[in-house]
């Protein structure tokens, strides 16, 4: 997305022998119609991240950005070797980094400064993580590495928008060198390097394709996977270069009619795609595709149709002109309102407006005193190899300067104070639960801990965490000498029992084990993970069945969230999932009891950080039970689990007064993020887990 800032290409291409002359071929040293993409591209890309009820498909703009780098970086690289019989690293490297950084390192900058003035404490430690990816080039890559679902994600980083501009660093830092070794290298002919590019092209589309259905935040974020993206744009370079003469006499209609149906099939991928589209992978090929079309119809010397024309008027070239730059600013200026109160709801729509029209007004100031000058500026000009090294220089000073100041949000962290002055009793678990109001100075855990409040099961990784996984773990809680043994088998929010179940199980001479897998119901439905199925949770339930099959245990305590998405063939959600308990109770051993617990409640966000800017109003972070508790759901699955003989027990009313779920009980804190139980609440639960459990096992 940052390179893309020049359209100051040329449409008439050297062959090596000659060029083509301006009569033959006109040449527009300024390509308004890649203007006019960029403008279309951030404008769907802002109204994406607005969440308004149209163009939920929005973030196609990031796919049209990428083929507009892939078509410029492409066309000036082969003009450098053109004119040089070689690439000139140090140049190439040079422009890119004034073109880059600038506006990069001052947003940065101030969404580092507006980090550490508005976001929650508890936030503080991951900003400055990410603001070190960010200077370091890698932002994709950590969010990736931290399985970020970018379509998901309840609390985003402020940095977040960064990770397109990571992939495209990274295309600039490999593809020059691919391009250095096959011309200058192996002095390859045109026509080879083009089919050369071609196959990496198609390996990175296929590995997308397959690598979609593995893991979804590795294939949205990583370069390997959206390569092919900016290899379409590279291709089209090549096909422009290698044909000019064959552009120059294309009909205007023909010209007409392409970049009509170009745009057409950008606008269609995000009018009809969503949140819920598998994506990137084949599904890119519509935006990817259609920005080809327009790029190619308009490298020839027909430029005056009336879509051409509509790329070109003054307010999309404005637009167009300022895009990176508002591509970097709208983000934080979202998501800071968003996080300062603890509230990560949806904003209402006229602060939504009014911050994209804030963000238009930095994006014009950036272009204008940032951008600008450095692009315009005789010593950013020079071409000379001190020139280069000058701003080479430069830049790793201003990248030192920022991971150096990205440590800032970890030393005030540090210092942050996350506890009202007043203390709290311990209290047992009741049904008629009362709520401290602060966070009282004995908290525990710690809200910096909460986090890490989690089961031995999960510590020691007996909980499947990795997404391609489908094996089953053994591992044994409790009294593991013991003959007779509890399993515990489900997604995360079985795992969060753990710990209640083990204390049960030692006080009461019994084995406890743990099948657990994050994301992966043990009830017997398609889980949806990200955009797509999720066939290894299949896989993994059945593998698990197996095992219970082979070896019974004395019960078998189904537990999952109600939150989490998979395919209802048709149903309402409650019939699919009761049809499923159905379907399961059928499949485990007769010789097994059943025990089904219902999921715990749900908060709107994350209750450890929500708790750090309300240390003496603990009720913000808490909701009512009529939202926390869906209790229709409850009940429907009761009734799924008693029809088919098993037990069911529903412990909300120890979280819950009759309307009013708390996330503080005395000095405990119940929650270590939105619906996870820490740890330290859990043991405090086992004896009122233990109770259906011993009524089951003797039933």
């Amino acid at each position: 997305m940052s390179d893309t800032r020049s359209a100051d290409v040329t449409t008439g291409e050297r062959q090596g022998e000659r060029p083509v002359t301006t009569s033959a071929f006109p040449q527009r040293r300024r390509r308004t119609d890649i203007q006019g993409l960029r403008a279309i591209a951030i404008g769907l890309v802002v109204i994406s991240h607005m969440s308004l009820p149209f163009l939920a498909g929005g973030y196609v703009g990031v796919d049209v950005f990428f083929v507009i780098s892939g078509f410029l970086i492409s066309s000036h690289l082969f003009d450098a070797m053109d004119a040089n019989g070689r690439l000139g690293f140090a140049s190439f490297y040079a422009r890119r980094a004034r073109r880059i950084l600038p506006a990069a390192l001052f947003v940065g900058a101030a969404t580092l400064v507006l980090g550490l003035v508005f976001l929650p404490p508890l936030d503080l430690p991951d900003l400055g993580k990410m603001a070190r990816a960010v200077a370091v080039f890698v932002p994709n890559m950590w969010l990736a590495y931290s399985h970020v679902d970018y379509s998901t994600v309840s609390n985003p980083s402020i940095f977040q928008q960064y990770w397109s501009l990571g992939v495209e660093e990274q295309f600039y830092l490999v593809f020059p060198l691919v391009l250095s070794i096959l011309v200058v290298t192996l002095k390859l002919r045109r026509r080879t390097v083009a089919v050369a590019v071609g196959v990496l092209v198609l390996l990175s589309f296929v590995g997308a394709a397959i690598l979609l259905h593995l893991t979804t935040s590795w294939t949205f974020f990583s370069l390997p996977t959206r390569a092919w993206e900016f290899g379409a744009g590279a291709i089209i370079a090549m096909i422009v270069r290698a044909h000019p003469r064959w552009l120059t006499v294309m009909p205007r209609s023909a010209v007409s009619l392409a970049t009509s149906v170009g745009l057409l099939m950008i606008l269609g991928a995000a009018v009809f795609y969503s949140d819920q589209t598998p994506f990137p992978g084949p599904t890119a090929l519509l935006p990817v595709a259609g920005t080809a079309i327009v790029i190619l119809a308009g490298s020839g010397s027909v430029d005056d149709t009336f879509a051409q024309n509509v790329l070109s008027t003054s307010g999309f070239q404005f637009v167009g002109n300022i895009s990176y730059s508002l591509y970097l600013w709208h983000w934080p200026l979202l998501q800071l309102p968003a996080s300062t109160s603890g509230s990560l709801t949806t904003l209402p729509l006229w602060e939504r407006l009014a911050l994209v029209a804030l963000s238009v007004v930095l994006a014009a100031g950036t272009w204008k005193f940032i951008e600008r000058p450095f692009l315009r500026s005789r010593a950013a000009r020079g071409v000379a190899p001190k020139s280069n090294r000058r701003v080479l220089v430069t830049a790793v000073v201003a990248i030192v300067v920022f991971v150096a100041a990205s440590a800032l949000p970890s030393a005030i962290f540090s210092r942050s104070t996350l506890t009202s002055s007043t203390a709290a009793n311990s209290v047992s678990p009741t049904t008629t639960p009362t709520f401290t109001s602060v966070v009282p100075s004995n908290v525990t855990p710690a809200l910096a801990d909460a986090t890490d409040s989690v089961s031995d099961g999960s510590r020691e990784n007996c909980m499947v965490h990795t997404v391609s996984a489908v094996y089953v773990n053994d591992c044994a809680f409790g009294d593991t000498s013991s003959a007779t043994t509890v399993a515990v088998f489900g997604d995360s929010h079985a795992d969060h029992w753990l710990p209640a179940v083990e204390k049960w199980g030692t006080a009461n001479h019994v084995r406890v084990v743990d099948y657990s897998k994050v994301g992966c119901a043990s009830v017997d439905v398609t889980m949806i993970l990200g955009f797509t199925r999720y066939p290894q949770c299949t896989a993994w339930r059945a593998a698990v069945l197996e095992k219970l099959r082979a070896d019974p245990p004395a019960l078998v305590v189904l537990a999952n969230t109600n939150q989490l998405a998979f395919d209802q063939d048709g149903m309402t959600r409650e019939a699919a999932w009761d049809a499923a308990v159905g379907r399961t109770l059928r499949l485990l051993p007769r010789a097994s009891k059943v025990l089904g617990l219902a999921n715990t409640p749900q908060m709107p966000d994350n209750v450890p950080i929500c708790l750090s800017v309300n240390l003496e109003k603990a009720s913000a972070c808490g909701a009512p039970r009529s939202t926390a508790v869906d209790q229709t759901f409850i009940d429907s699955e009761r009734t799924a689990f008693e029809r088919g003989g098993a037990s069911y027990a529903d412990l909300n009313d120890f979280f819950c007064s009759s309307t009013w779920c708390g996330v503080i009980q005395g000095h405990t804190l119940m929650y270590r993020d939105e619906g996870h139980m820490t740890a330290t609440w859990t043991r405090q639960l086992s004896a009122e887990i233990g109770l259906p459990i011993s009524k089951a096992l003797h039933s």
